[in-house]
């Protein structure tokens, strides 16, 4: 049938194929309208008297997801790509309600997931808000010690405390406790060491004590970290170096901690903390450094680039060192330069001398970097260095 010049049928067989679009575009639309699942499963990880990590199980959503958005009391603090993040600069014996939503790829938001209450450990400790105020009577061992030799863990959730080691303490668990014990580690031995893949380790209120003893180019480490642990209220001295994330998966939190007396180790680097190659997150917060003939607080890439480090509200010592800080901004891999990201370094404070600097190779343009605050004891800005 025609109506002057219009085939009803073919326009019958187009208006059908709109229709057919229409259906599959709206189809499409409904498989997207559905914002991603909530977050479920919130926990909390490395709990102390101020910080805790933040975990969850993973949202889903047929767009994917792109990140989560974290809150405390309401009030959000910030972002994660993955499944966790860290807390920190809390109060003491407080509860806080933690509560977390997914980031859609499409851009929309899931709902809040149900809220987790956390209440920070209580503690006589004193309240410490930068490095400059650590004293020595904040950290290490108090009261009676009991001898004992090295000792390797033999269990998850393994508290070691109130020992005196001599030897060194090998932790191939997760959530292991080490609390109020004085470790004698001479001899190249390293104080304590937390496998690789081993996560969850808290190491607090220890001293390490490396004895001054060089084996070949090495002496001792207080802490190696090739899993994950916080560190903090430890105090170190007579070792090459103070504490060290020392794996390419390692991570962790140095806090509060005072470190002294590094001892010579012919050629090798000695620096009081270190990172040498990791994904992060790792945290440096409110420590007392005195630099080694390397630095105060050193990132090397011996295991690649470093990710998602904040280095905050320490105070660097110098007594001669190379530098306070080294930021040592790339990795060559296969002659192609890997840039670490995410350094965040904010309000720490620097006592010279330094042989060559307060800072050094610290590249600004590279992703996330921020430098703020960071100044001389006597409140002189410090600019950052990208040179060597």
């Amino acid at each position: 049938m025609f109506i002057g010049k219009v085939d009803l049928k073919k326009l019958s067989l187009q208006m059908i194929l709109i229709i057919c679009l229409c259906n599959v575009i709206l189809a499409s639309c409904s498989i997207h309208a559905e914002p991603p699942s909530s977050p479920t499963g919130l926990s909390v990880n490395d709990l102390t008297s101020r910080s805790f990590t933040l975990s969850w199980d993973a949202s889903s959503d047929g767009g994917g997801i792109s990140g989560y958005q974290v809150f405390i009391d309401e009030n959000s603090i910030g972002t994660s790509g993955t499944t966790s993040l860290p807390v920190y600069d809390l109060e003491t014996c407080t509860i806080y309600k933690m509560a977390v939503r997914a980031h859609g790829s499409n851009g929309d938001w899931s709902a809040m997931s149900s809220a987790l209450d956390v209440k920070t450990e209580c503690s006589n400790e004193r309240t410490i808000t930068h490095g400059s105020d650590l004293k020595l009577s904040d950290v290490g061992t108090t009261g009676q010690l009991t001898p004992s030799g090295s000792l390797t863990t033999s269990q998850d959730n393994q508290v070691i405390e109130n020992l005196q080691i001599t030897g060194q303490i090998i932790i191939n668990h997760d959530s292991v406790t080490v609390r109020n014990c004085k470790i004698l580690h001479g001899n190249g031995l390293d104080g304590i060491v937390v496998s690789a893949g081993k996560t969850g380790a808290l190491i607090e209120h220890c001293e390490f004590n490396g004895l001054n003893q060089v084996l070949g180019n090495y002496g001792s480490m207080g802490v190696v970290i090739e899993g994950n642990a916080t560190v903090r209220r430890c105090y170190c001295h007579n070792v090459r170096s103070g504490m060290s994330i020392l794996h390419p998966n390692g991570s962790g939190s140095f806090i509060e901690n005072y470190v002294r007396d590094l001892c010579d180790a012919n050629d090798a680097h000695n620096t009081s903390a270190s990172c040498h190659g990791t994904p992060g997150p790792v945290q440096v917060l409110r420590n007392n450094f005195v630099a080694g003939n390397s630095a105060g607080f050193s990132l090397y890439s011996d295991f690649g680039s470093n990710t998602d480090v904040l280095i905050r509200d320490n105070f660097i010592i110098g007594q001669n060192a190379g530098y306070g800080m080294y930021c040592g901004y790339t990795h060559l891999e296969n002659g192609n330069a890997e840039q670490n990201s995410d350094i965040r370094i904010i309000g720490n404070r620097f006592k010279p001398p330094f042989l060559w600097g307060p800072v050094c190779a610290l590249n600004m343009s590279q992703p996330g970097a921020v430098w703020e605050d960071n100044t001389f004891e006597d409140g002189t800005p410090i600019s950052p260095k990208q040179d060597i």
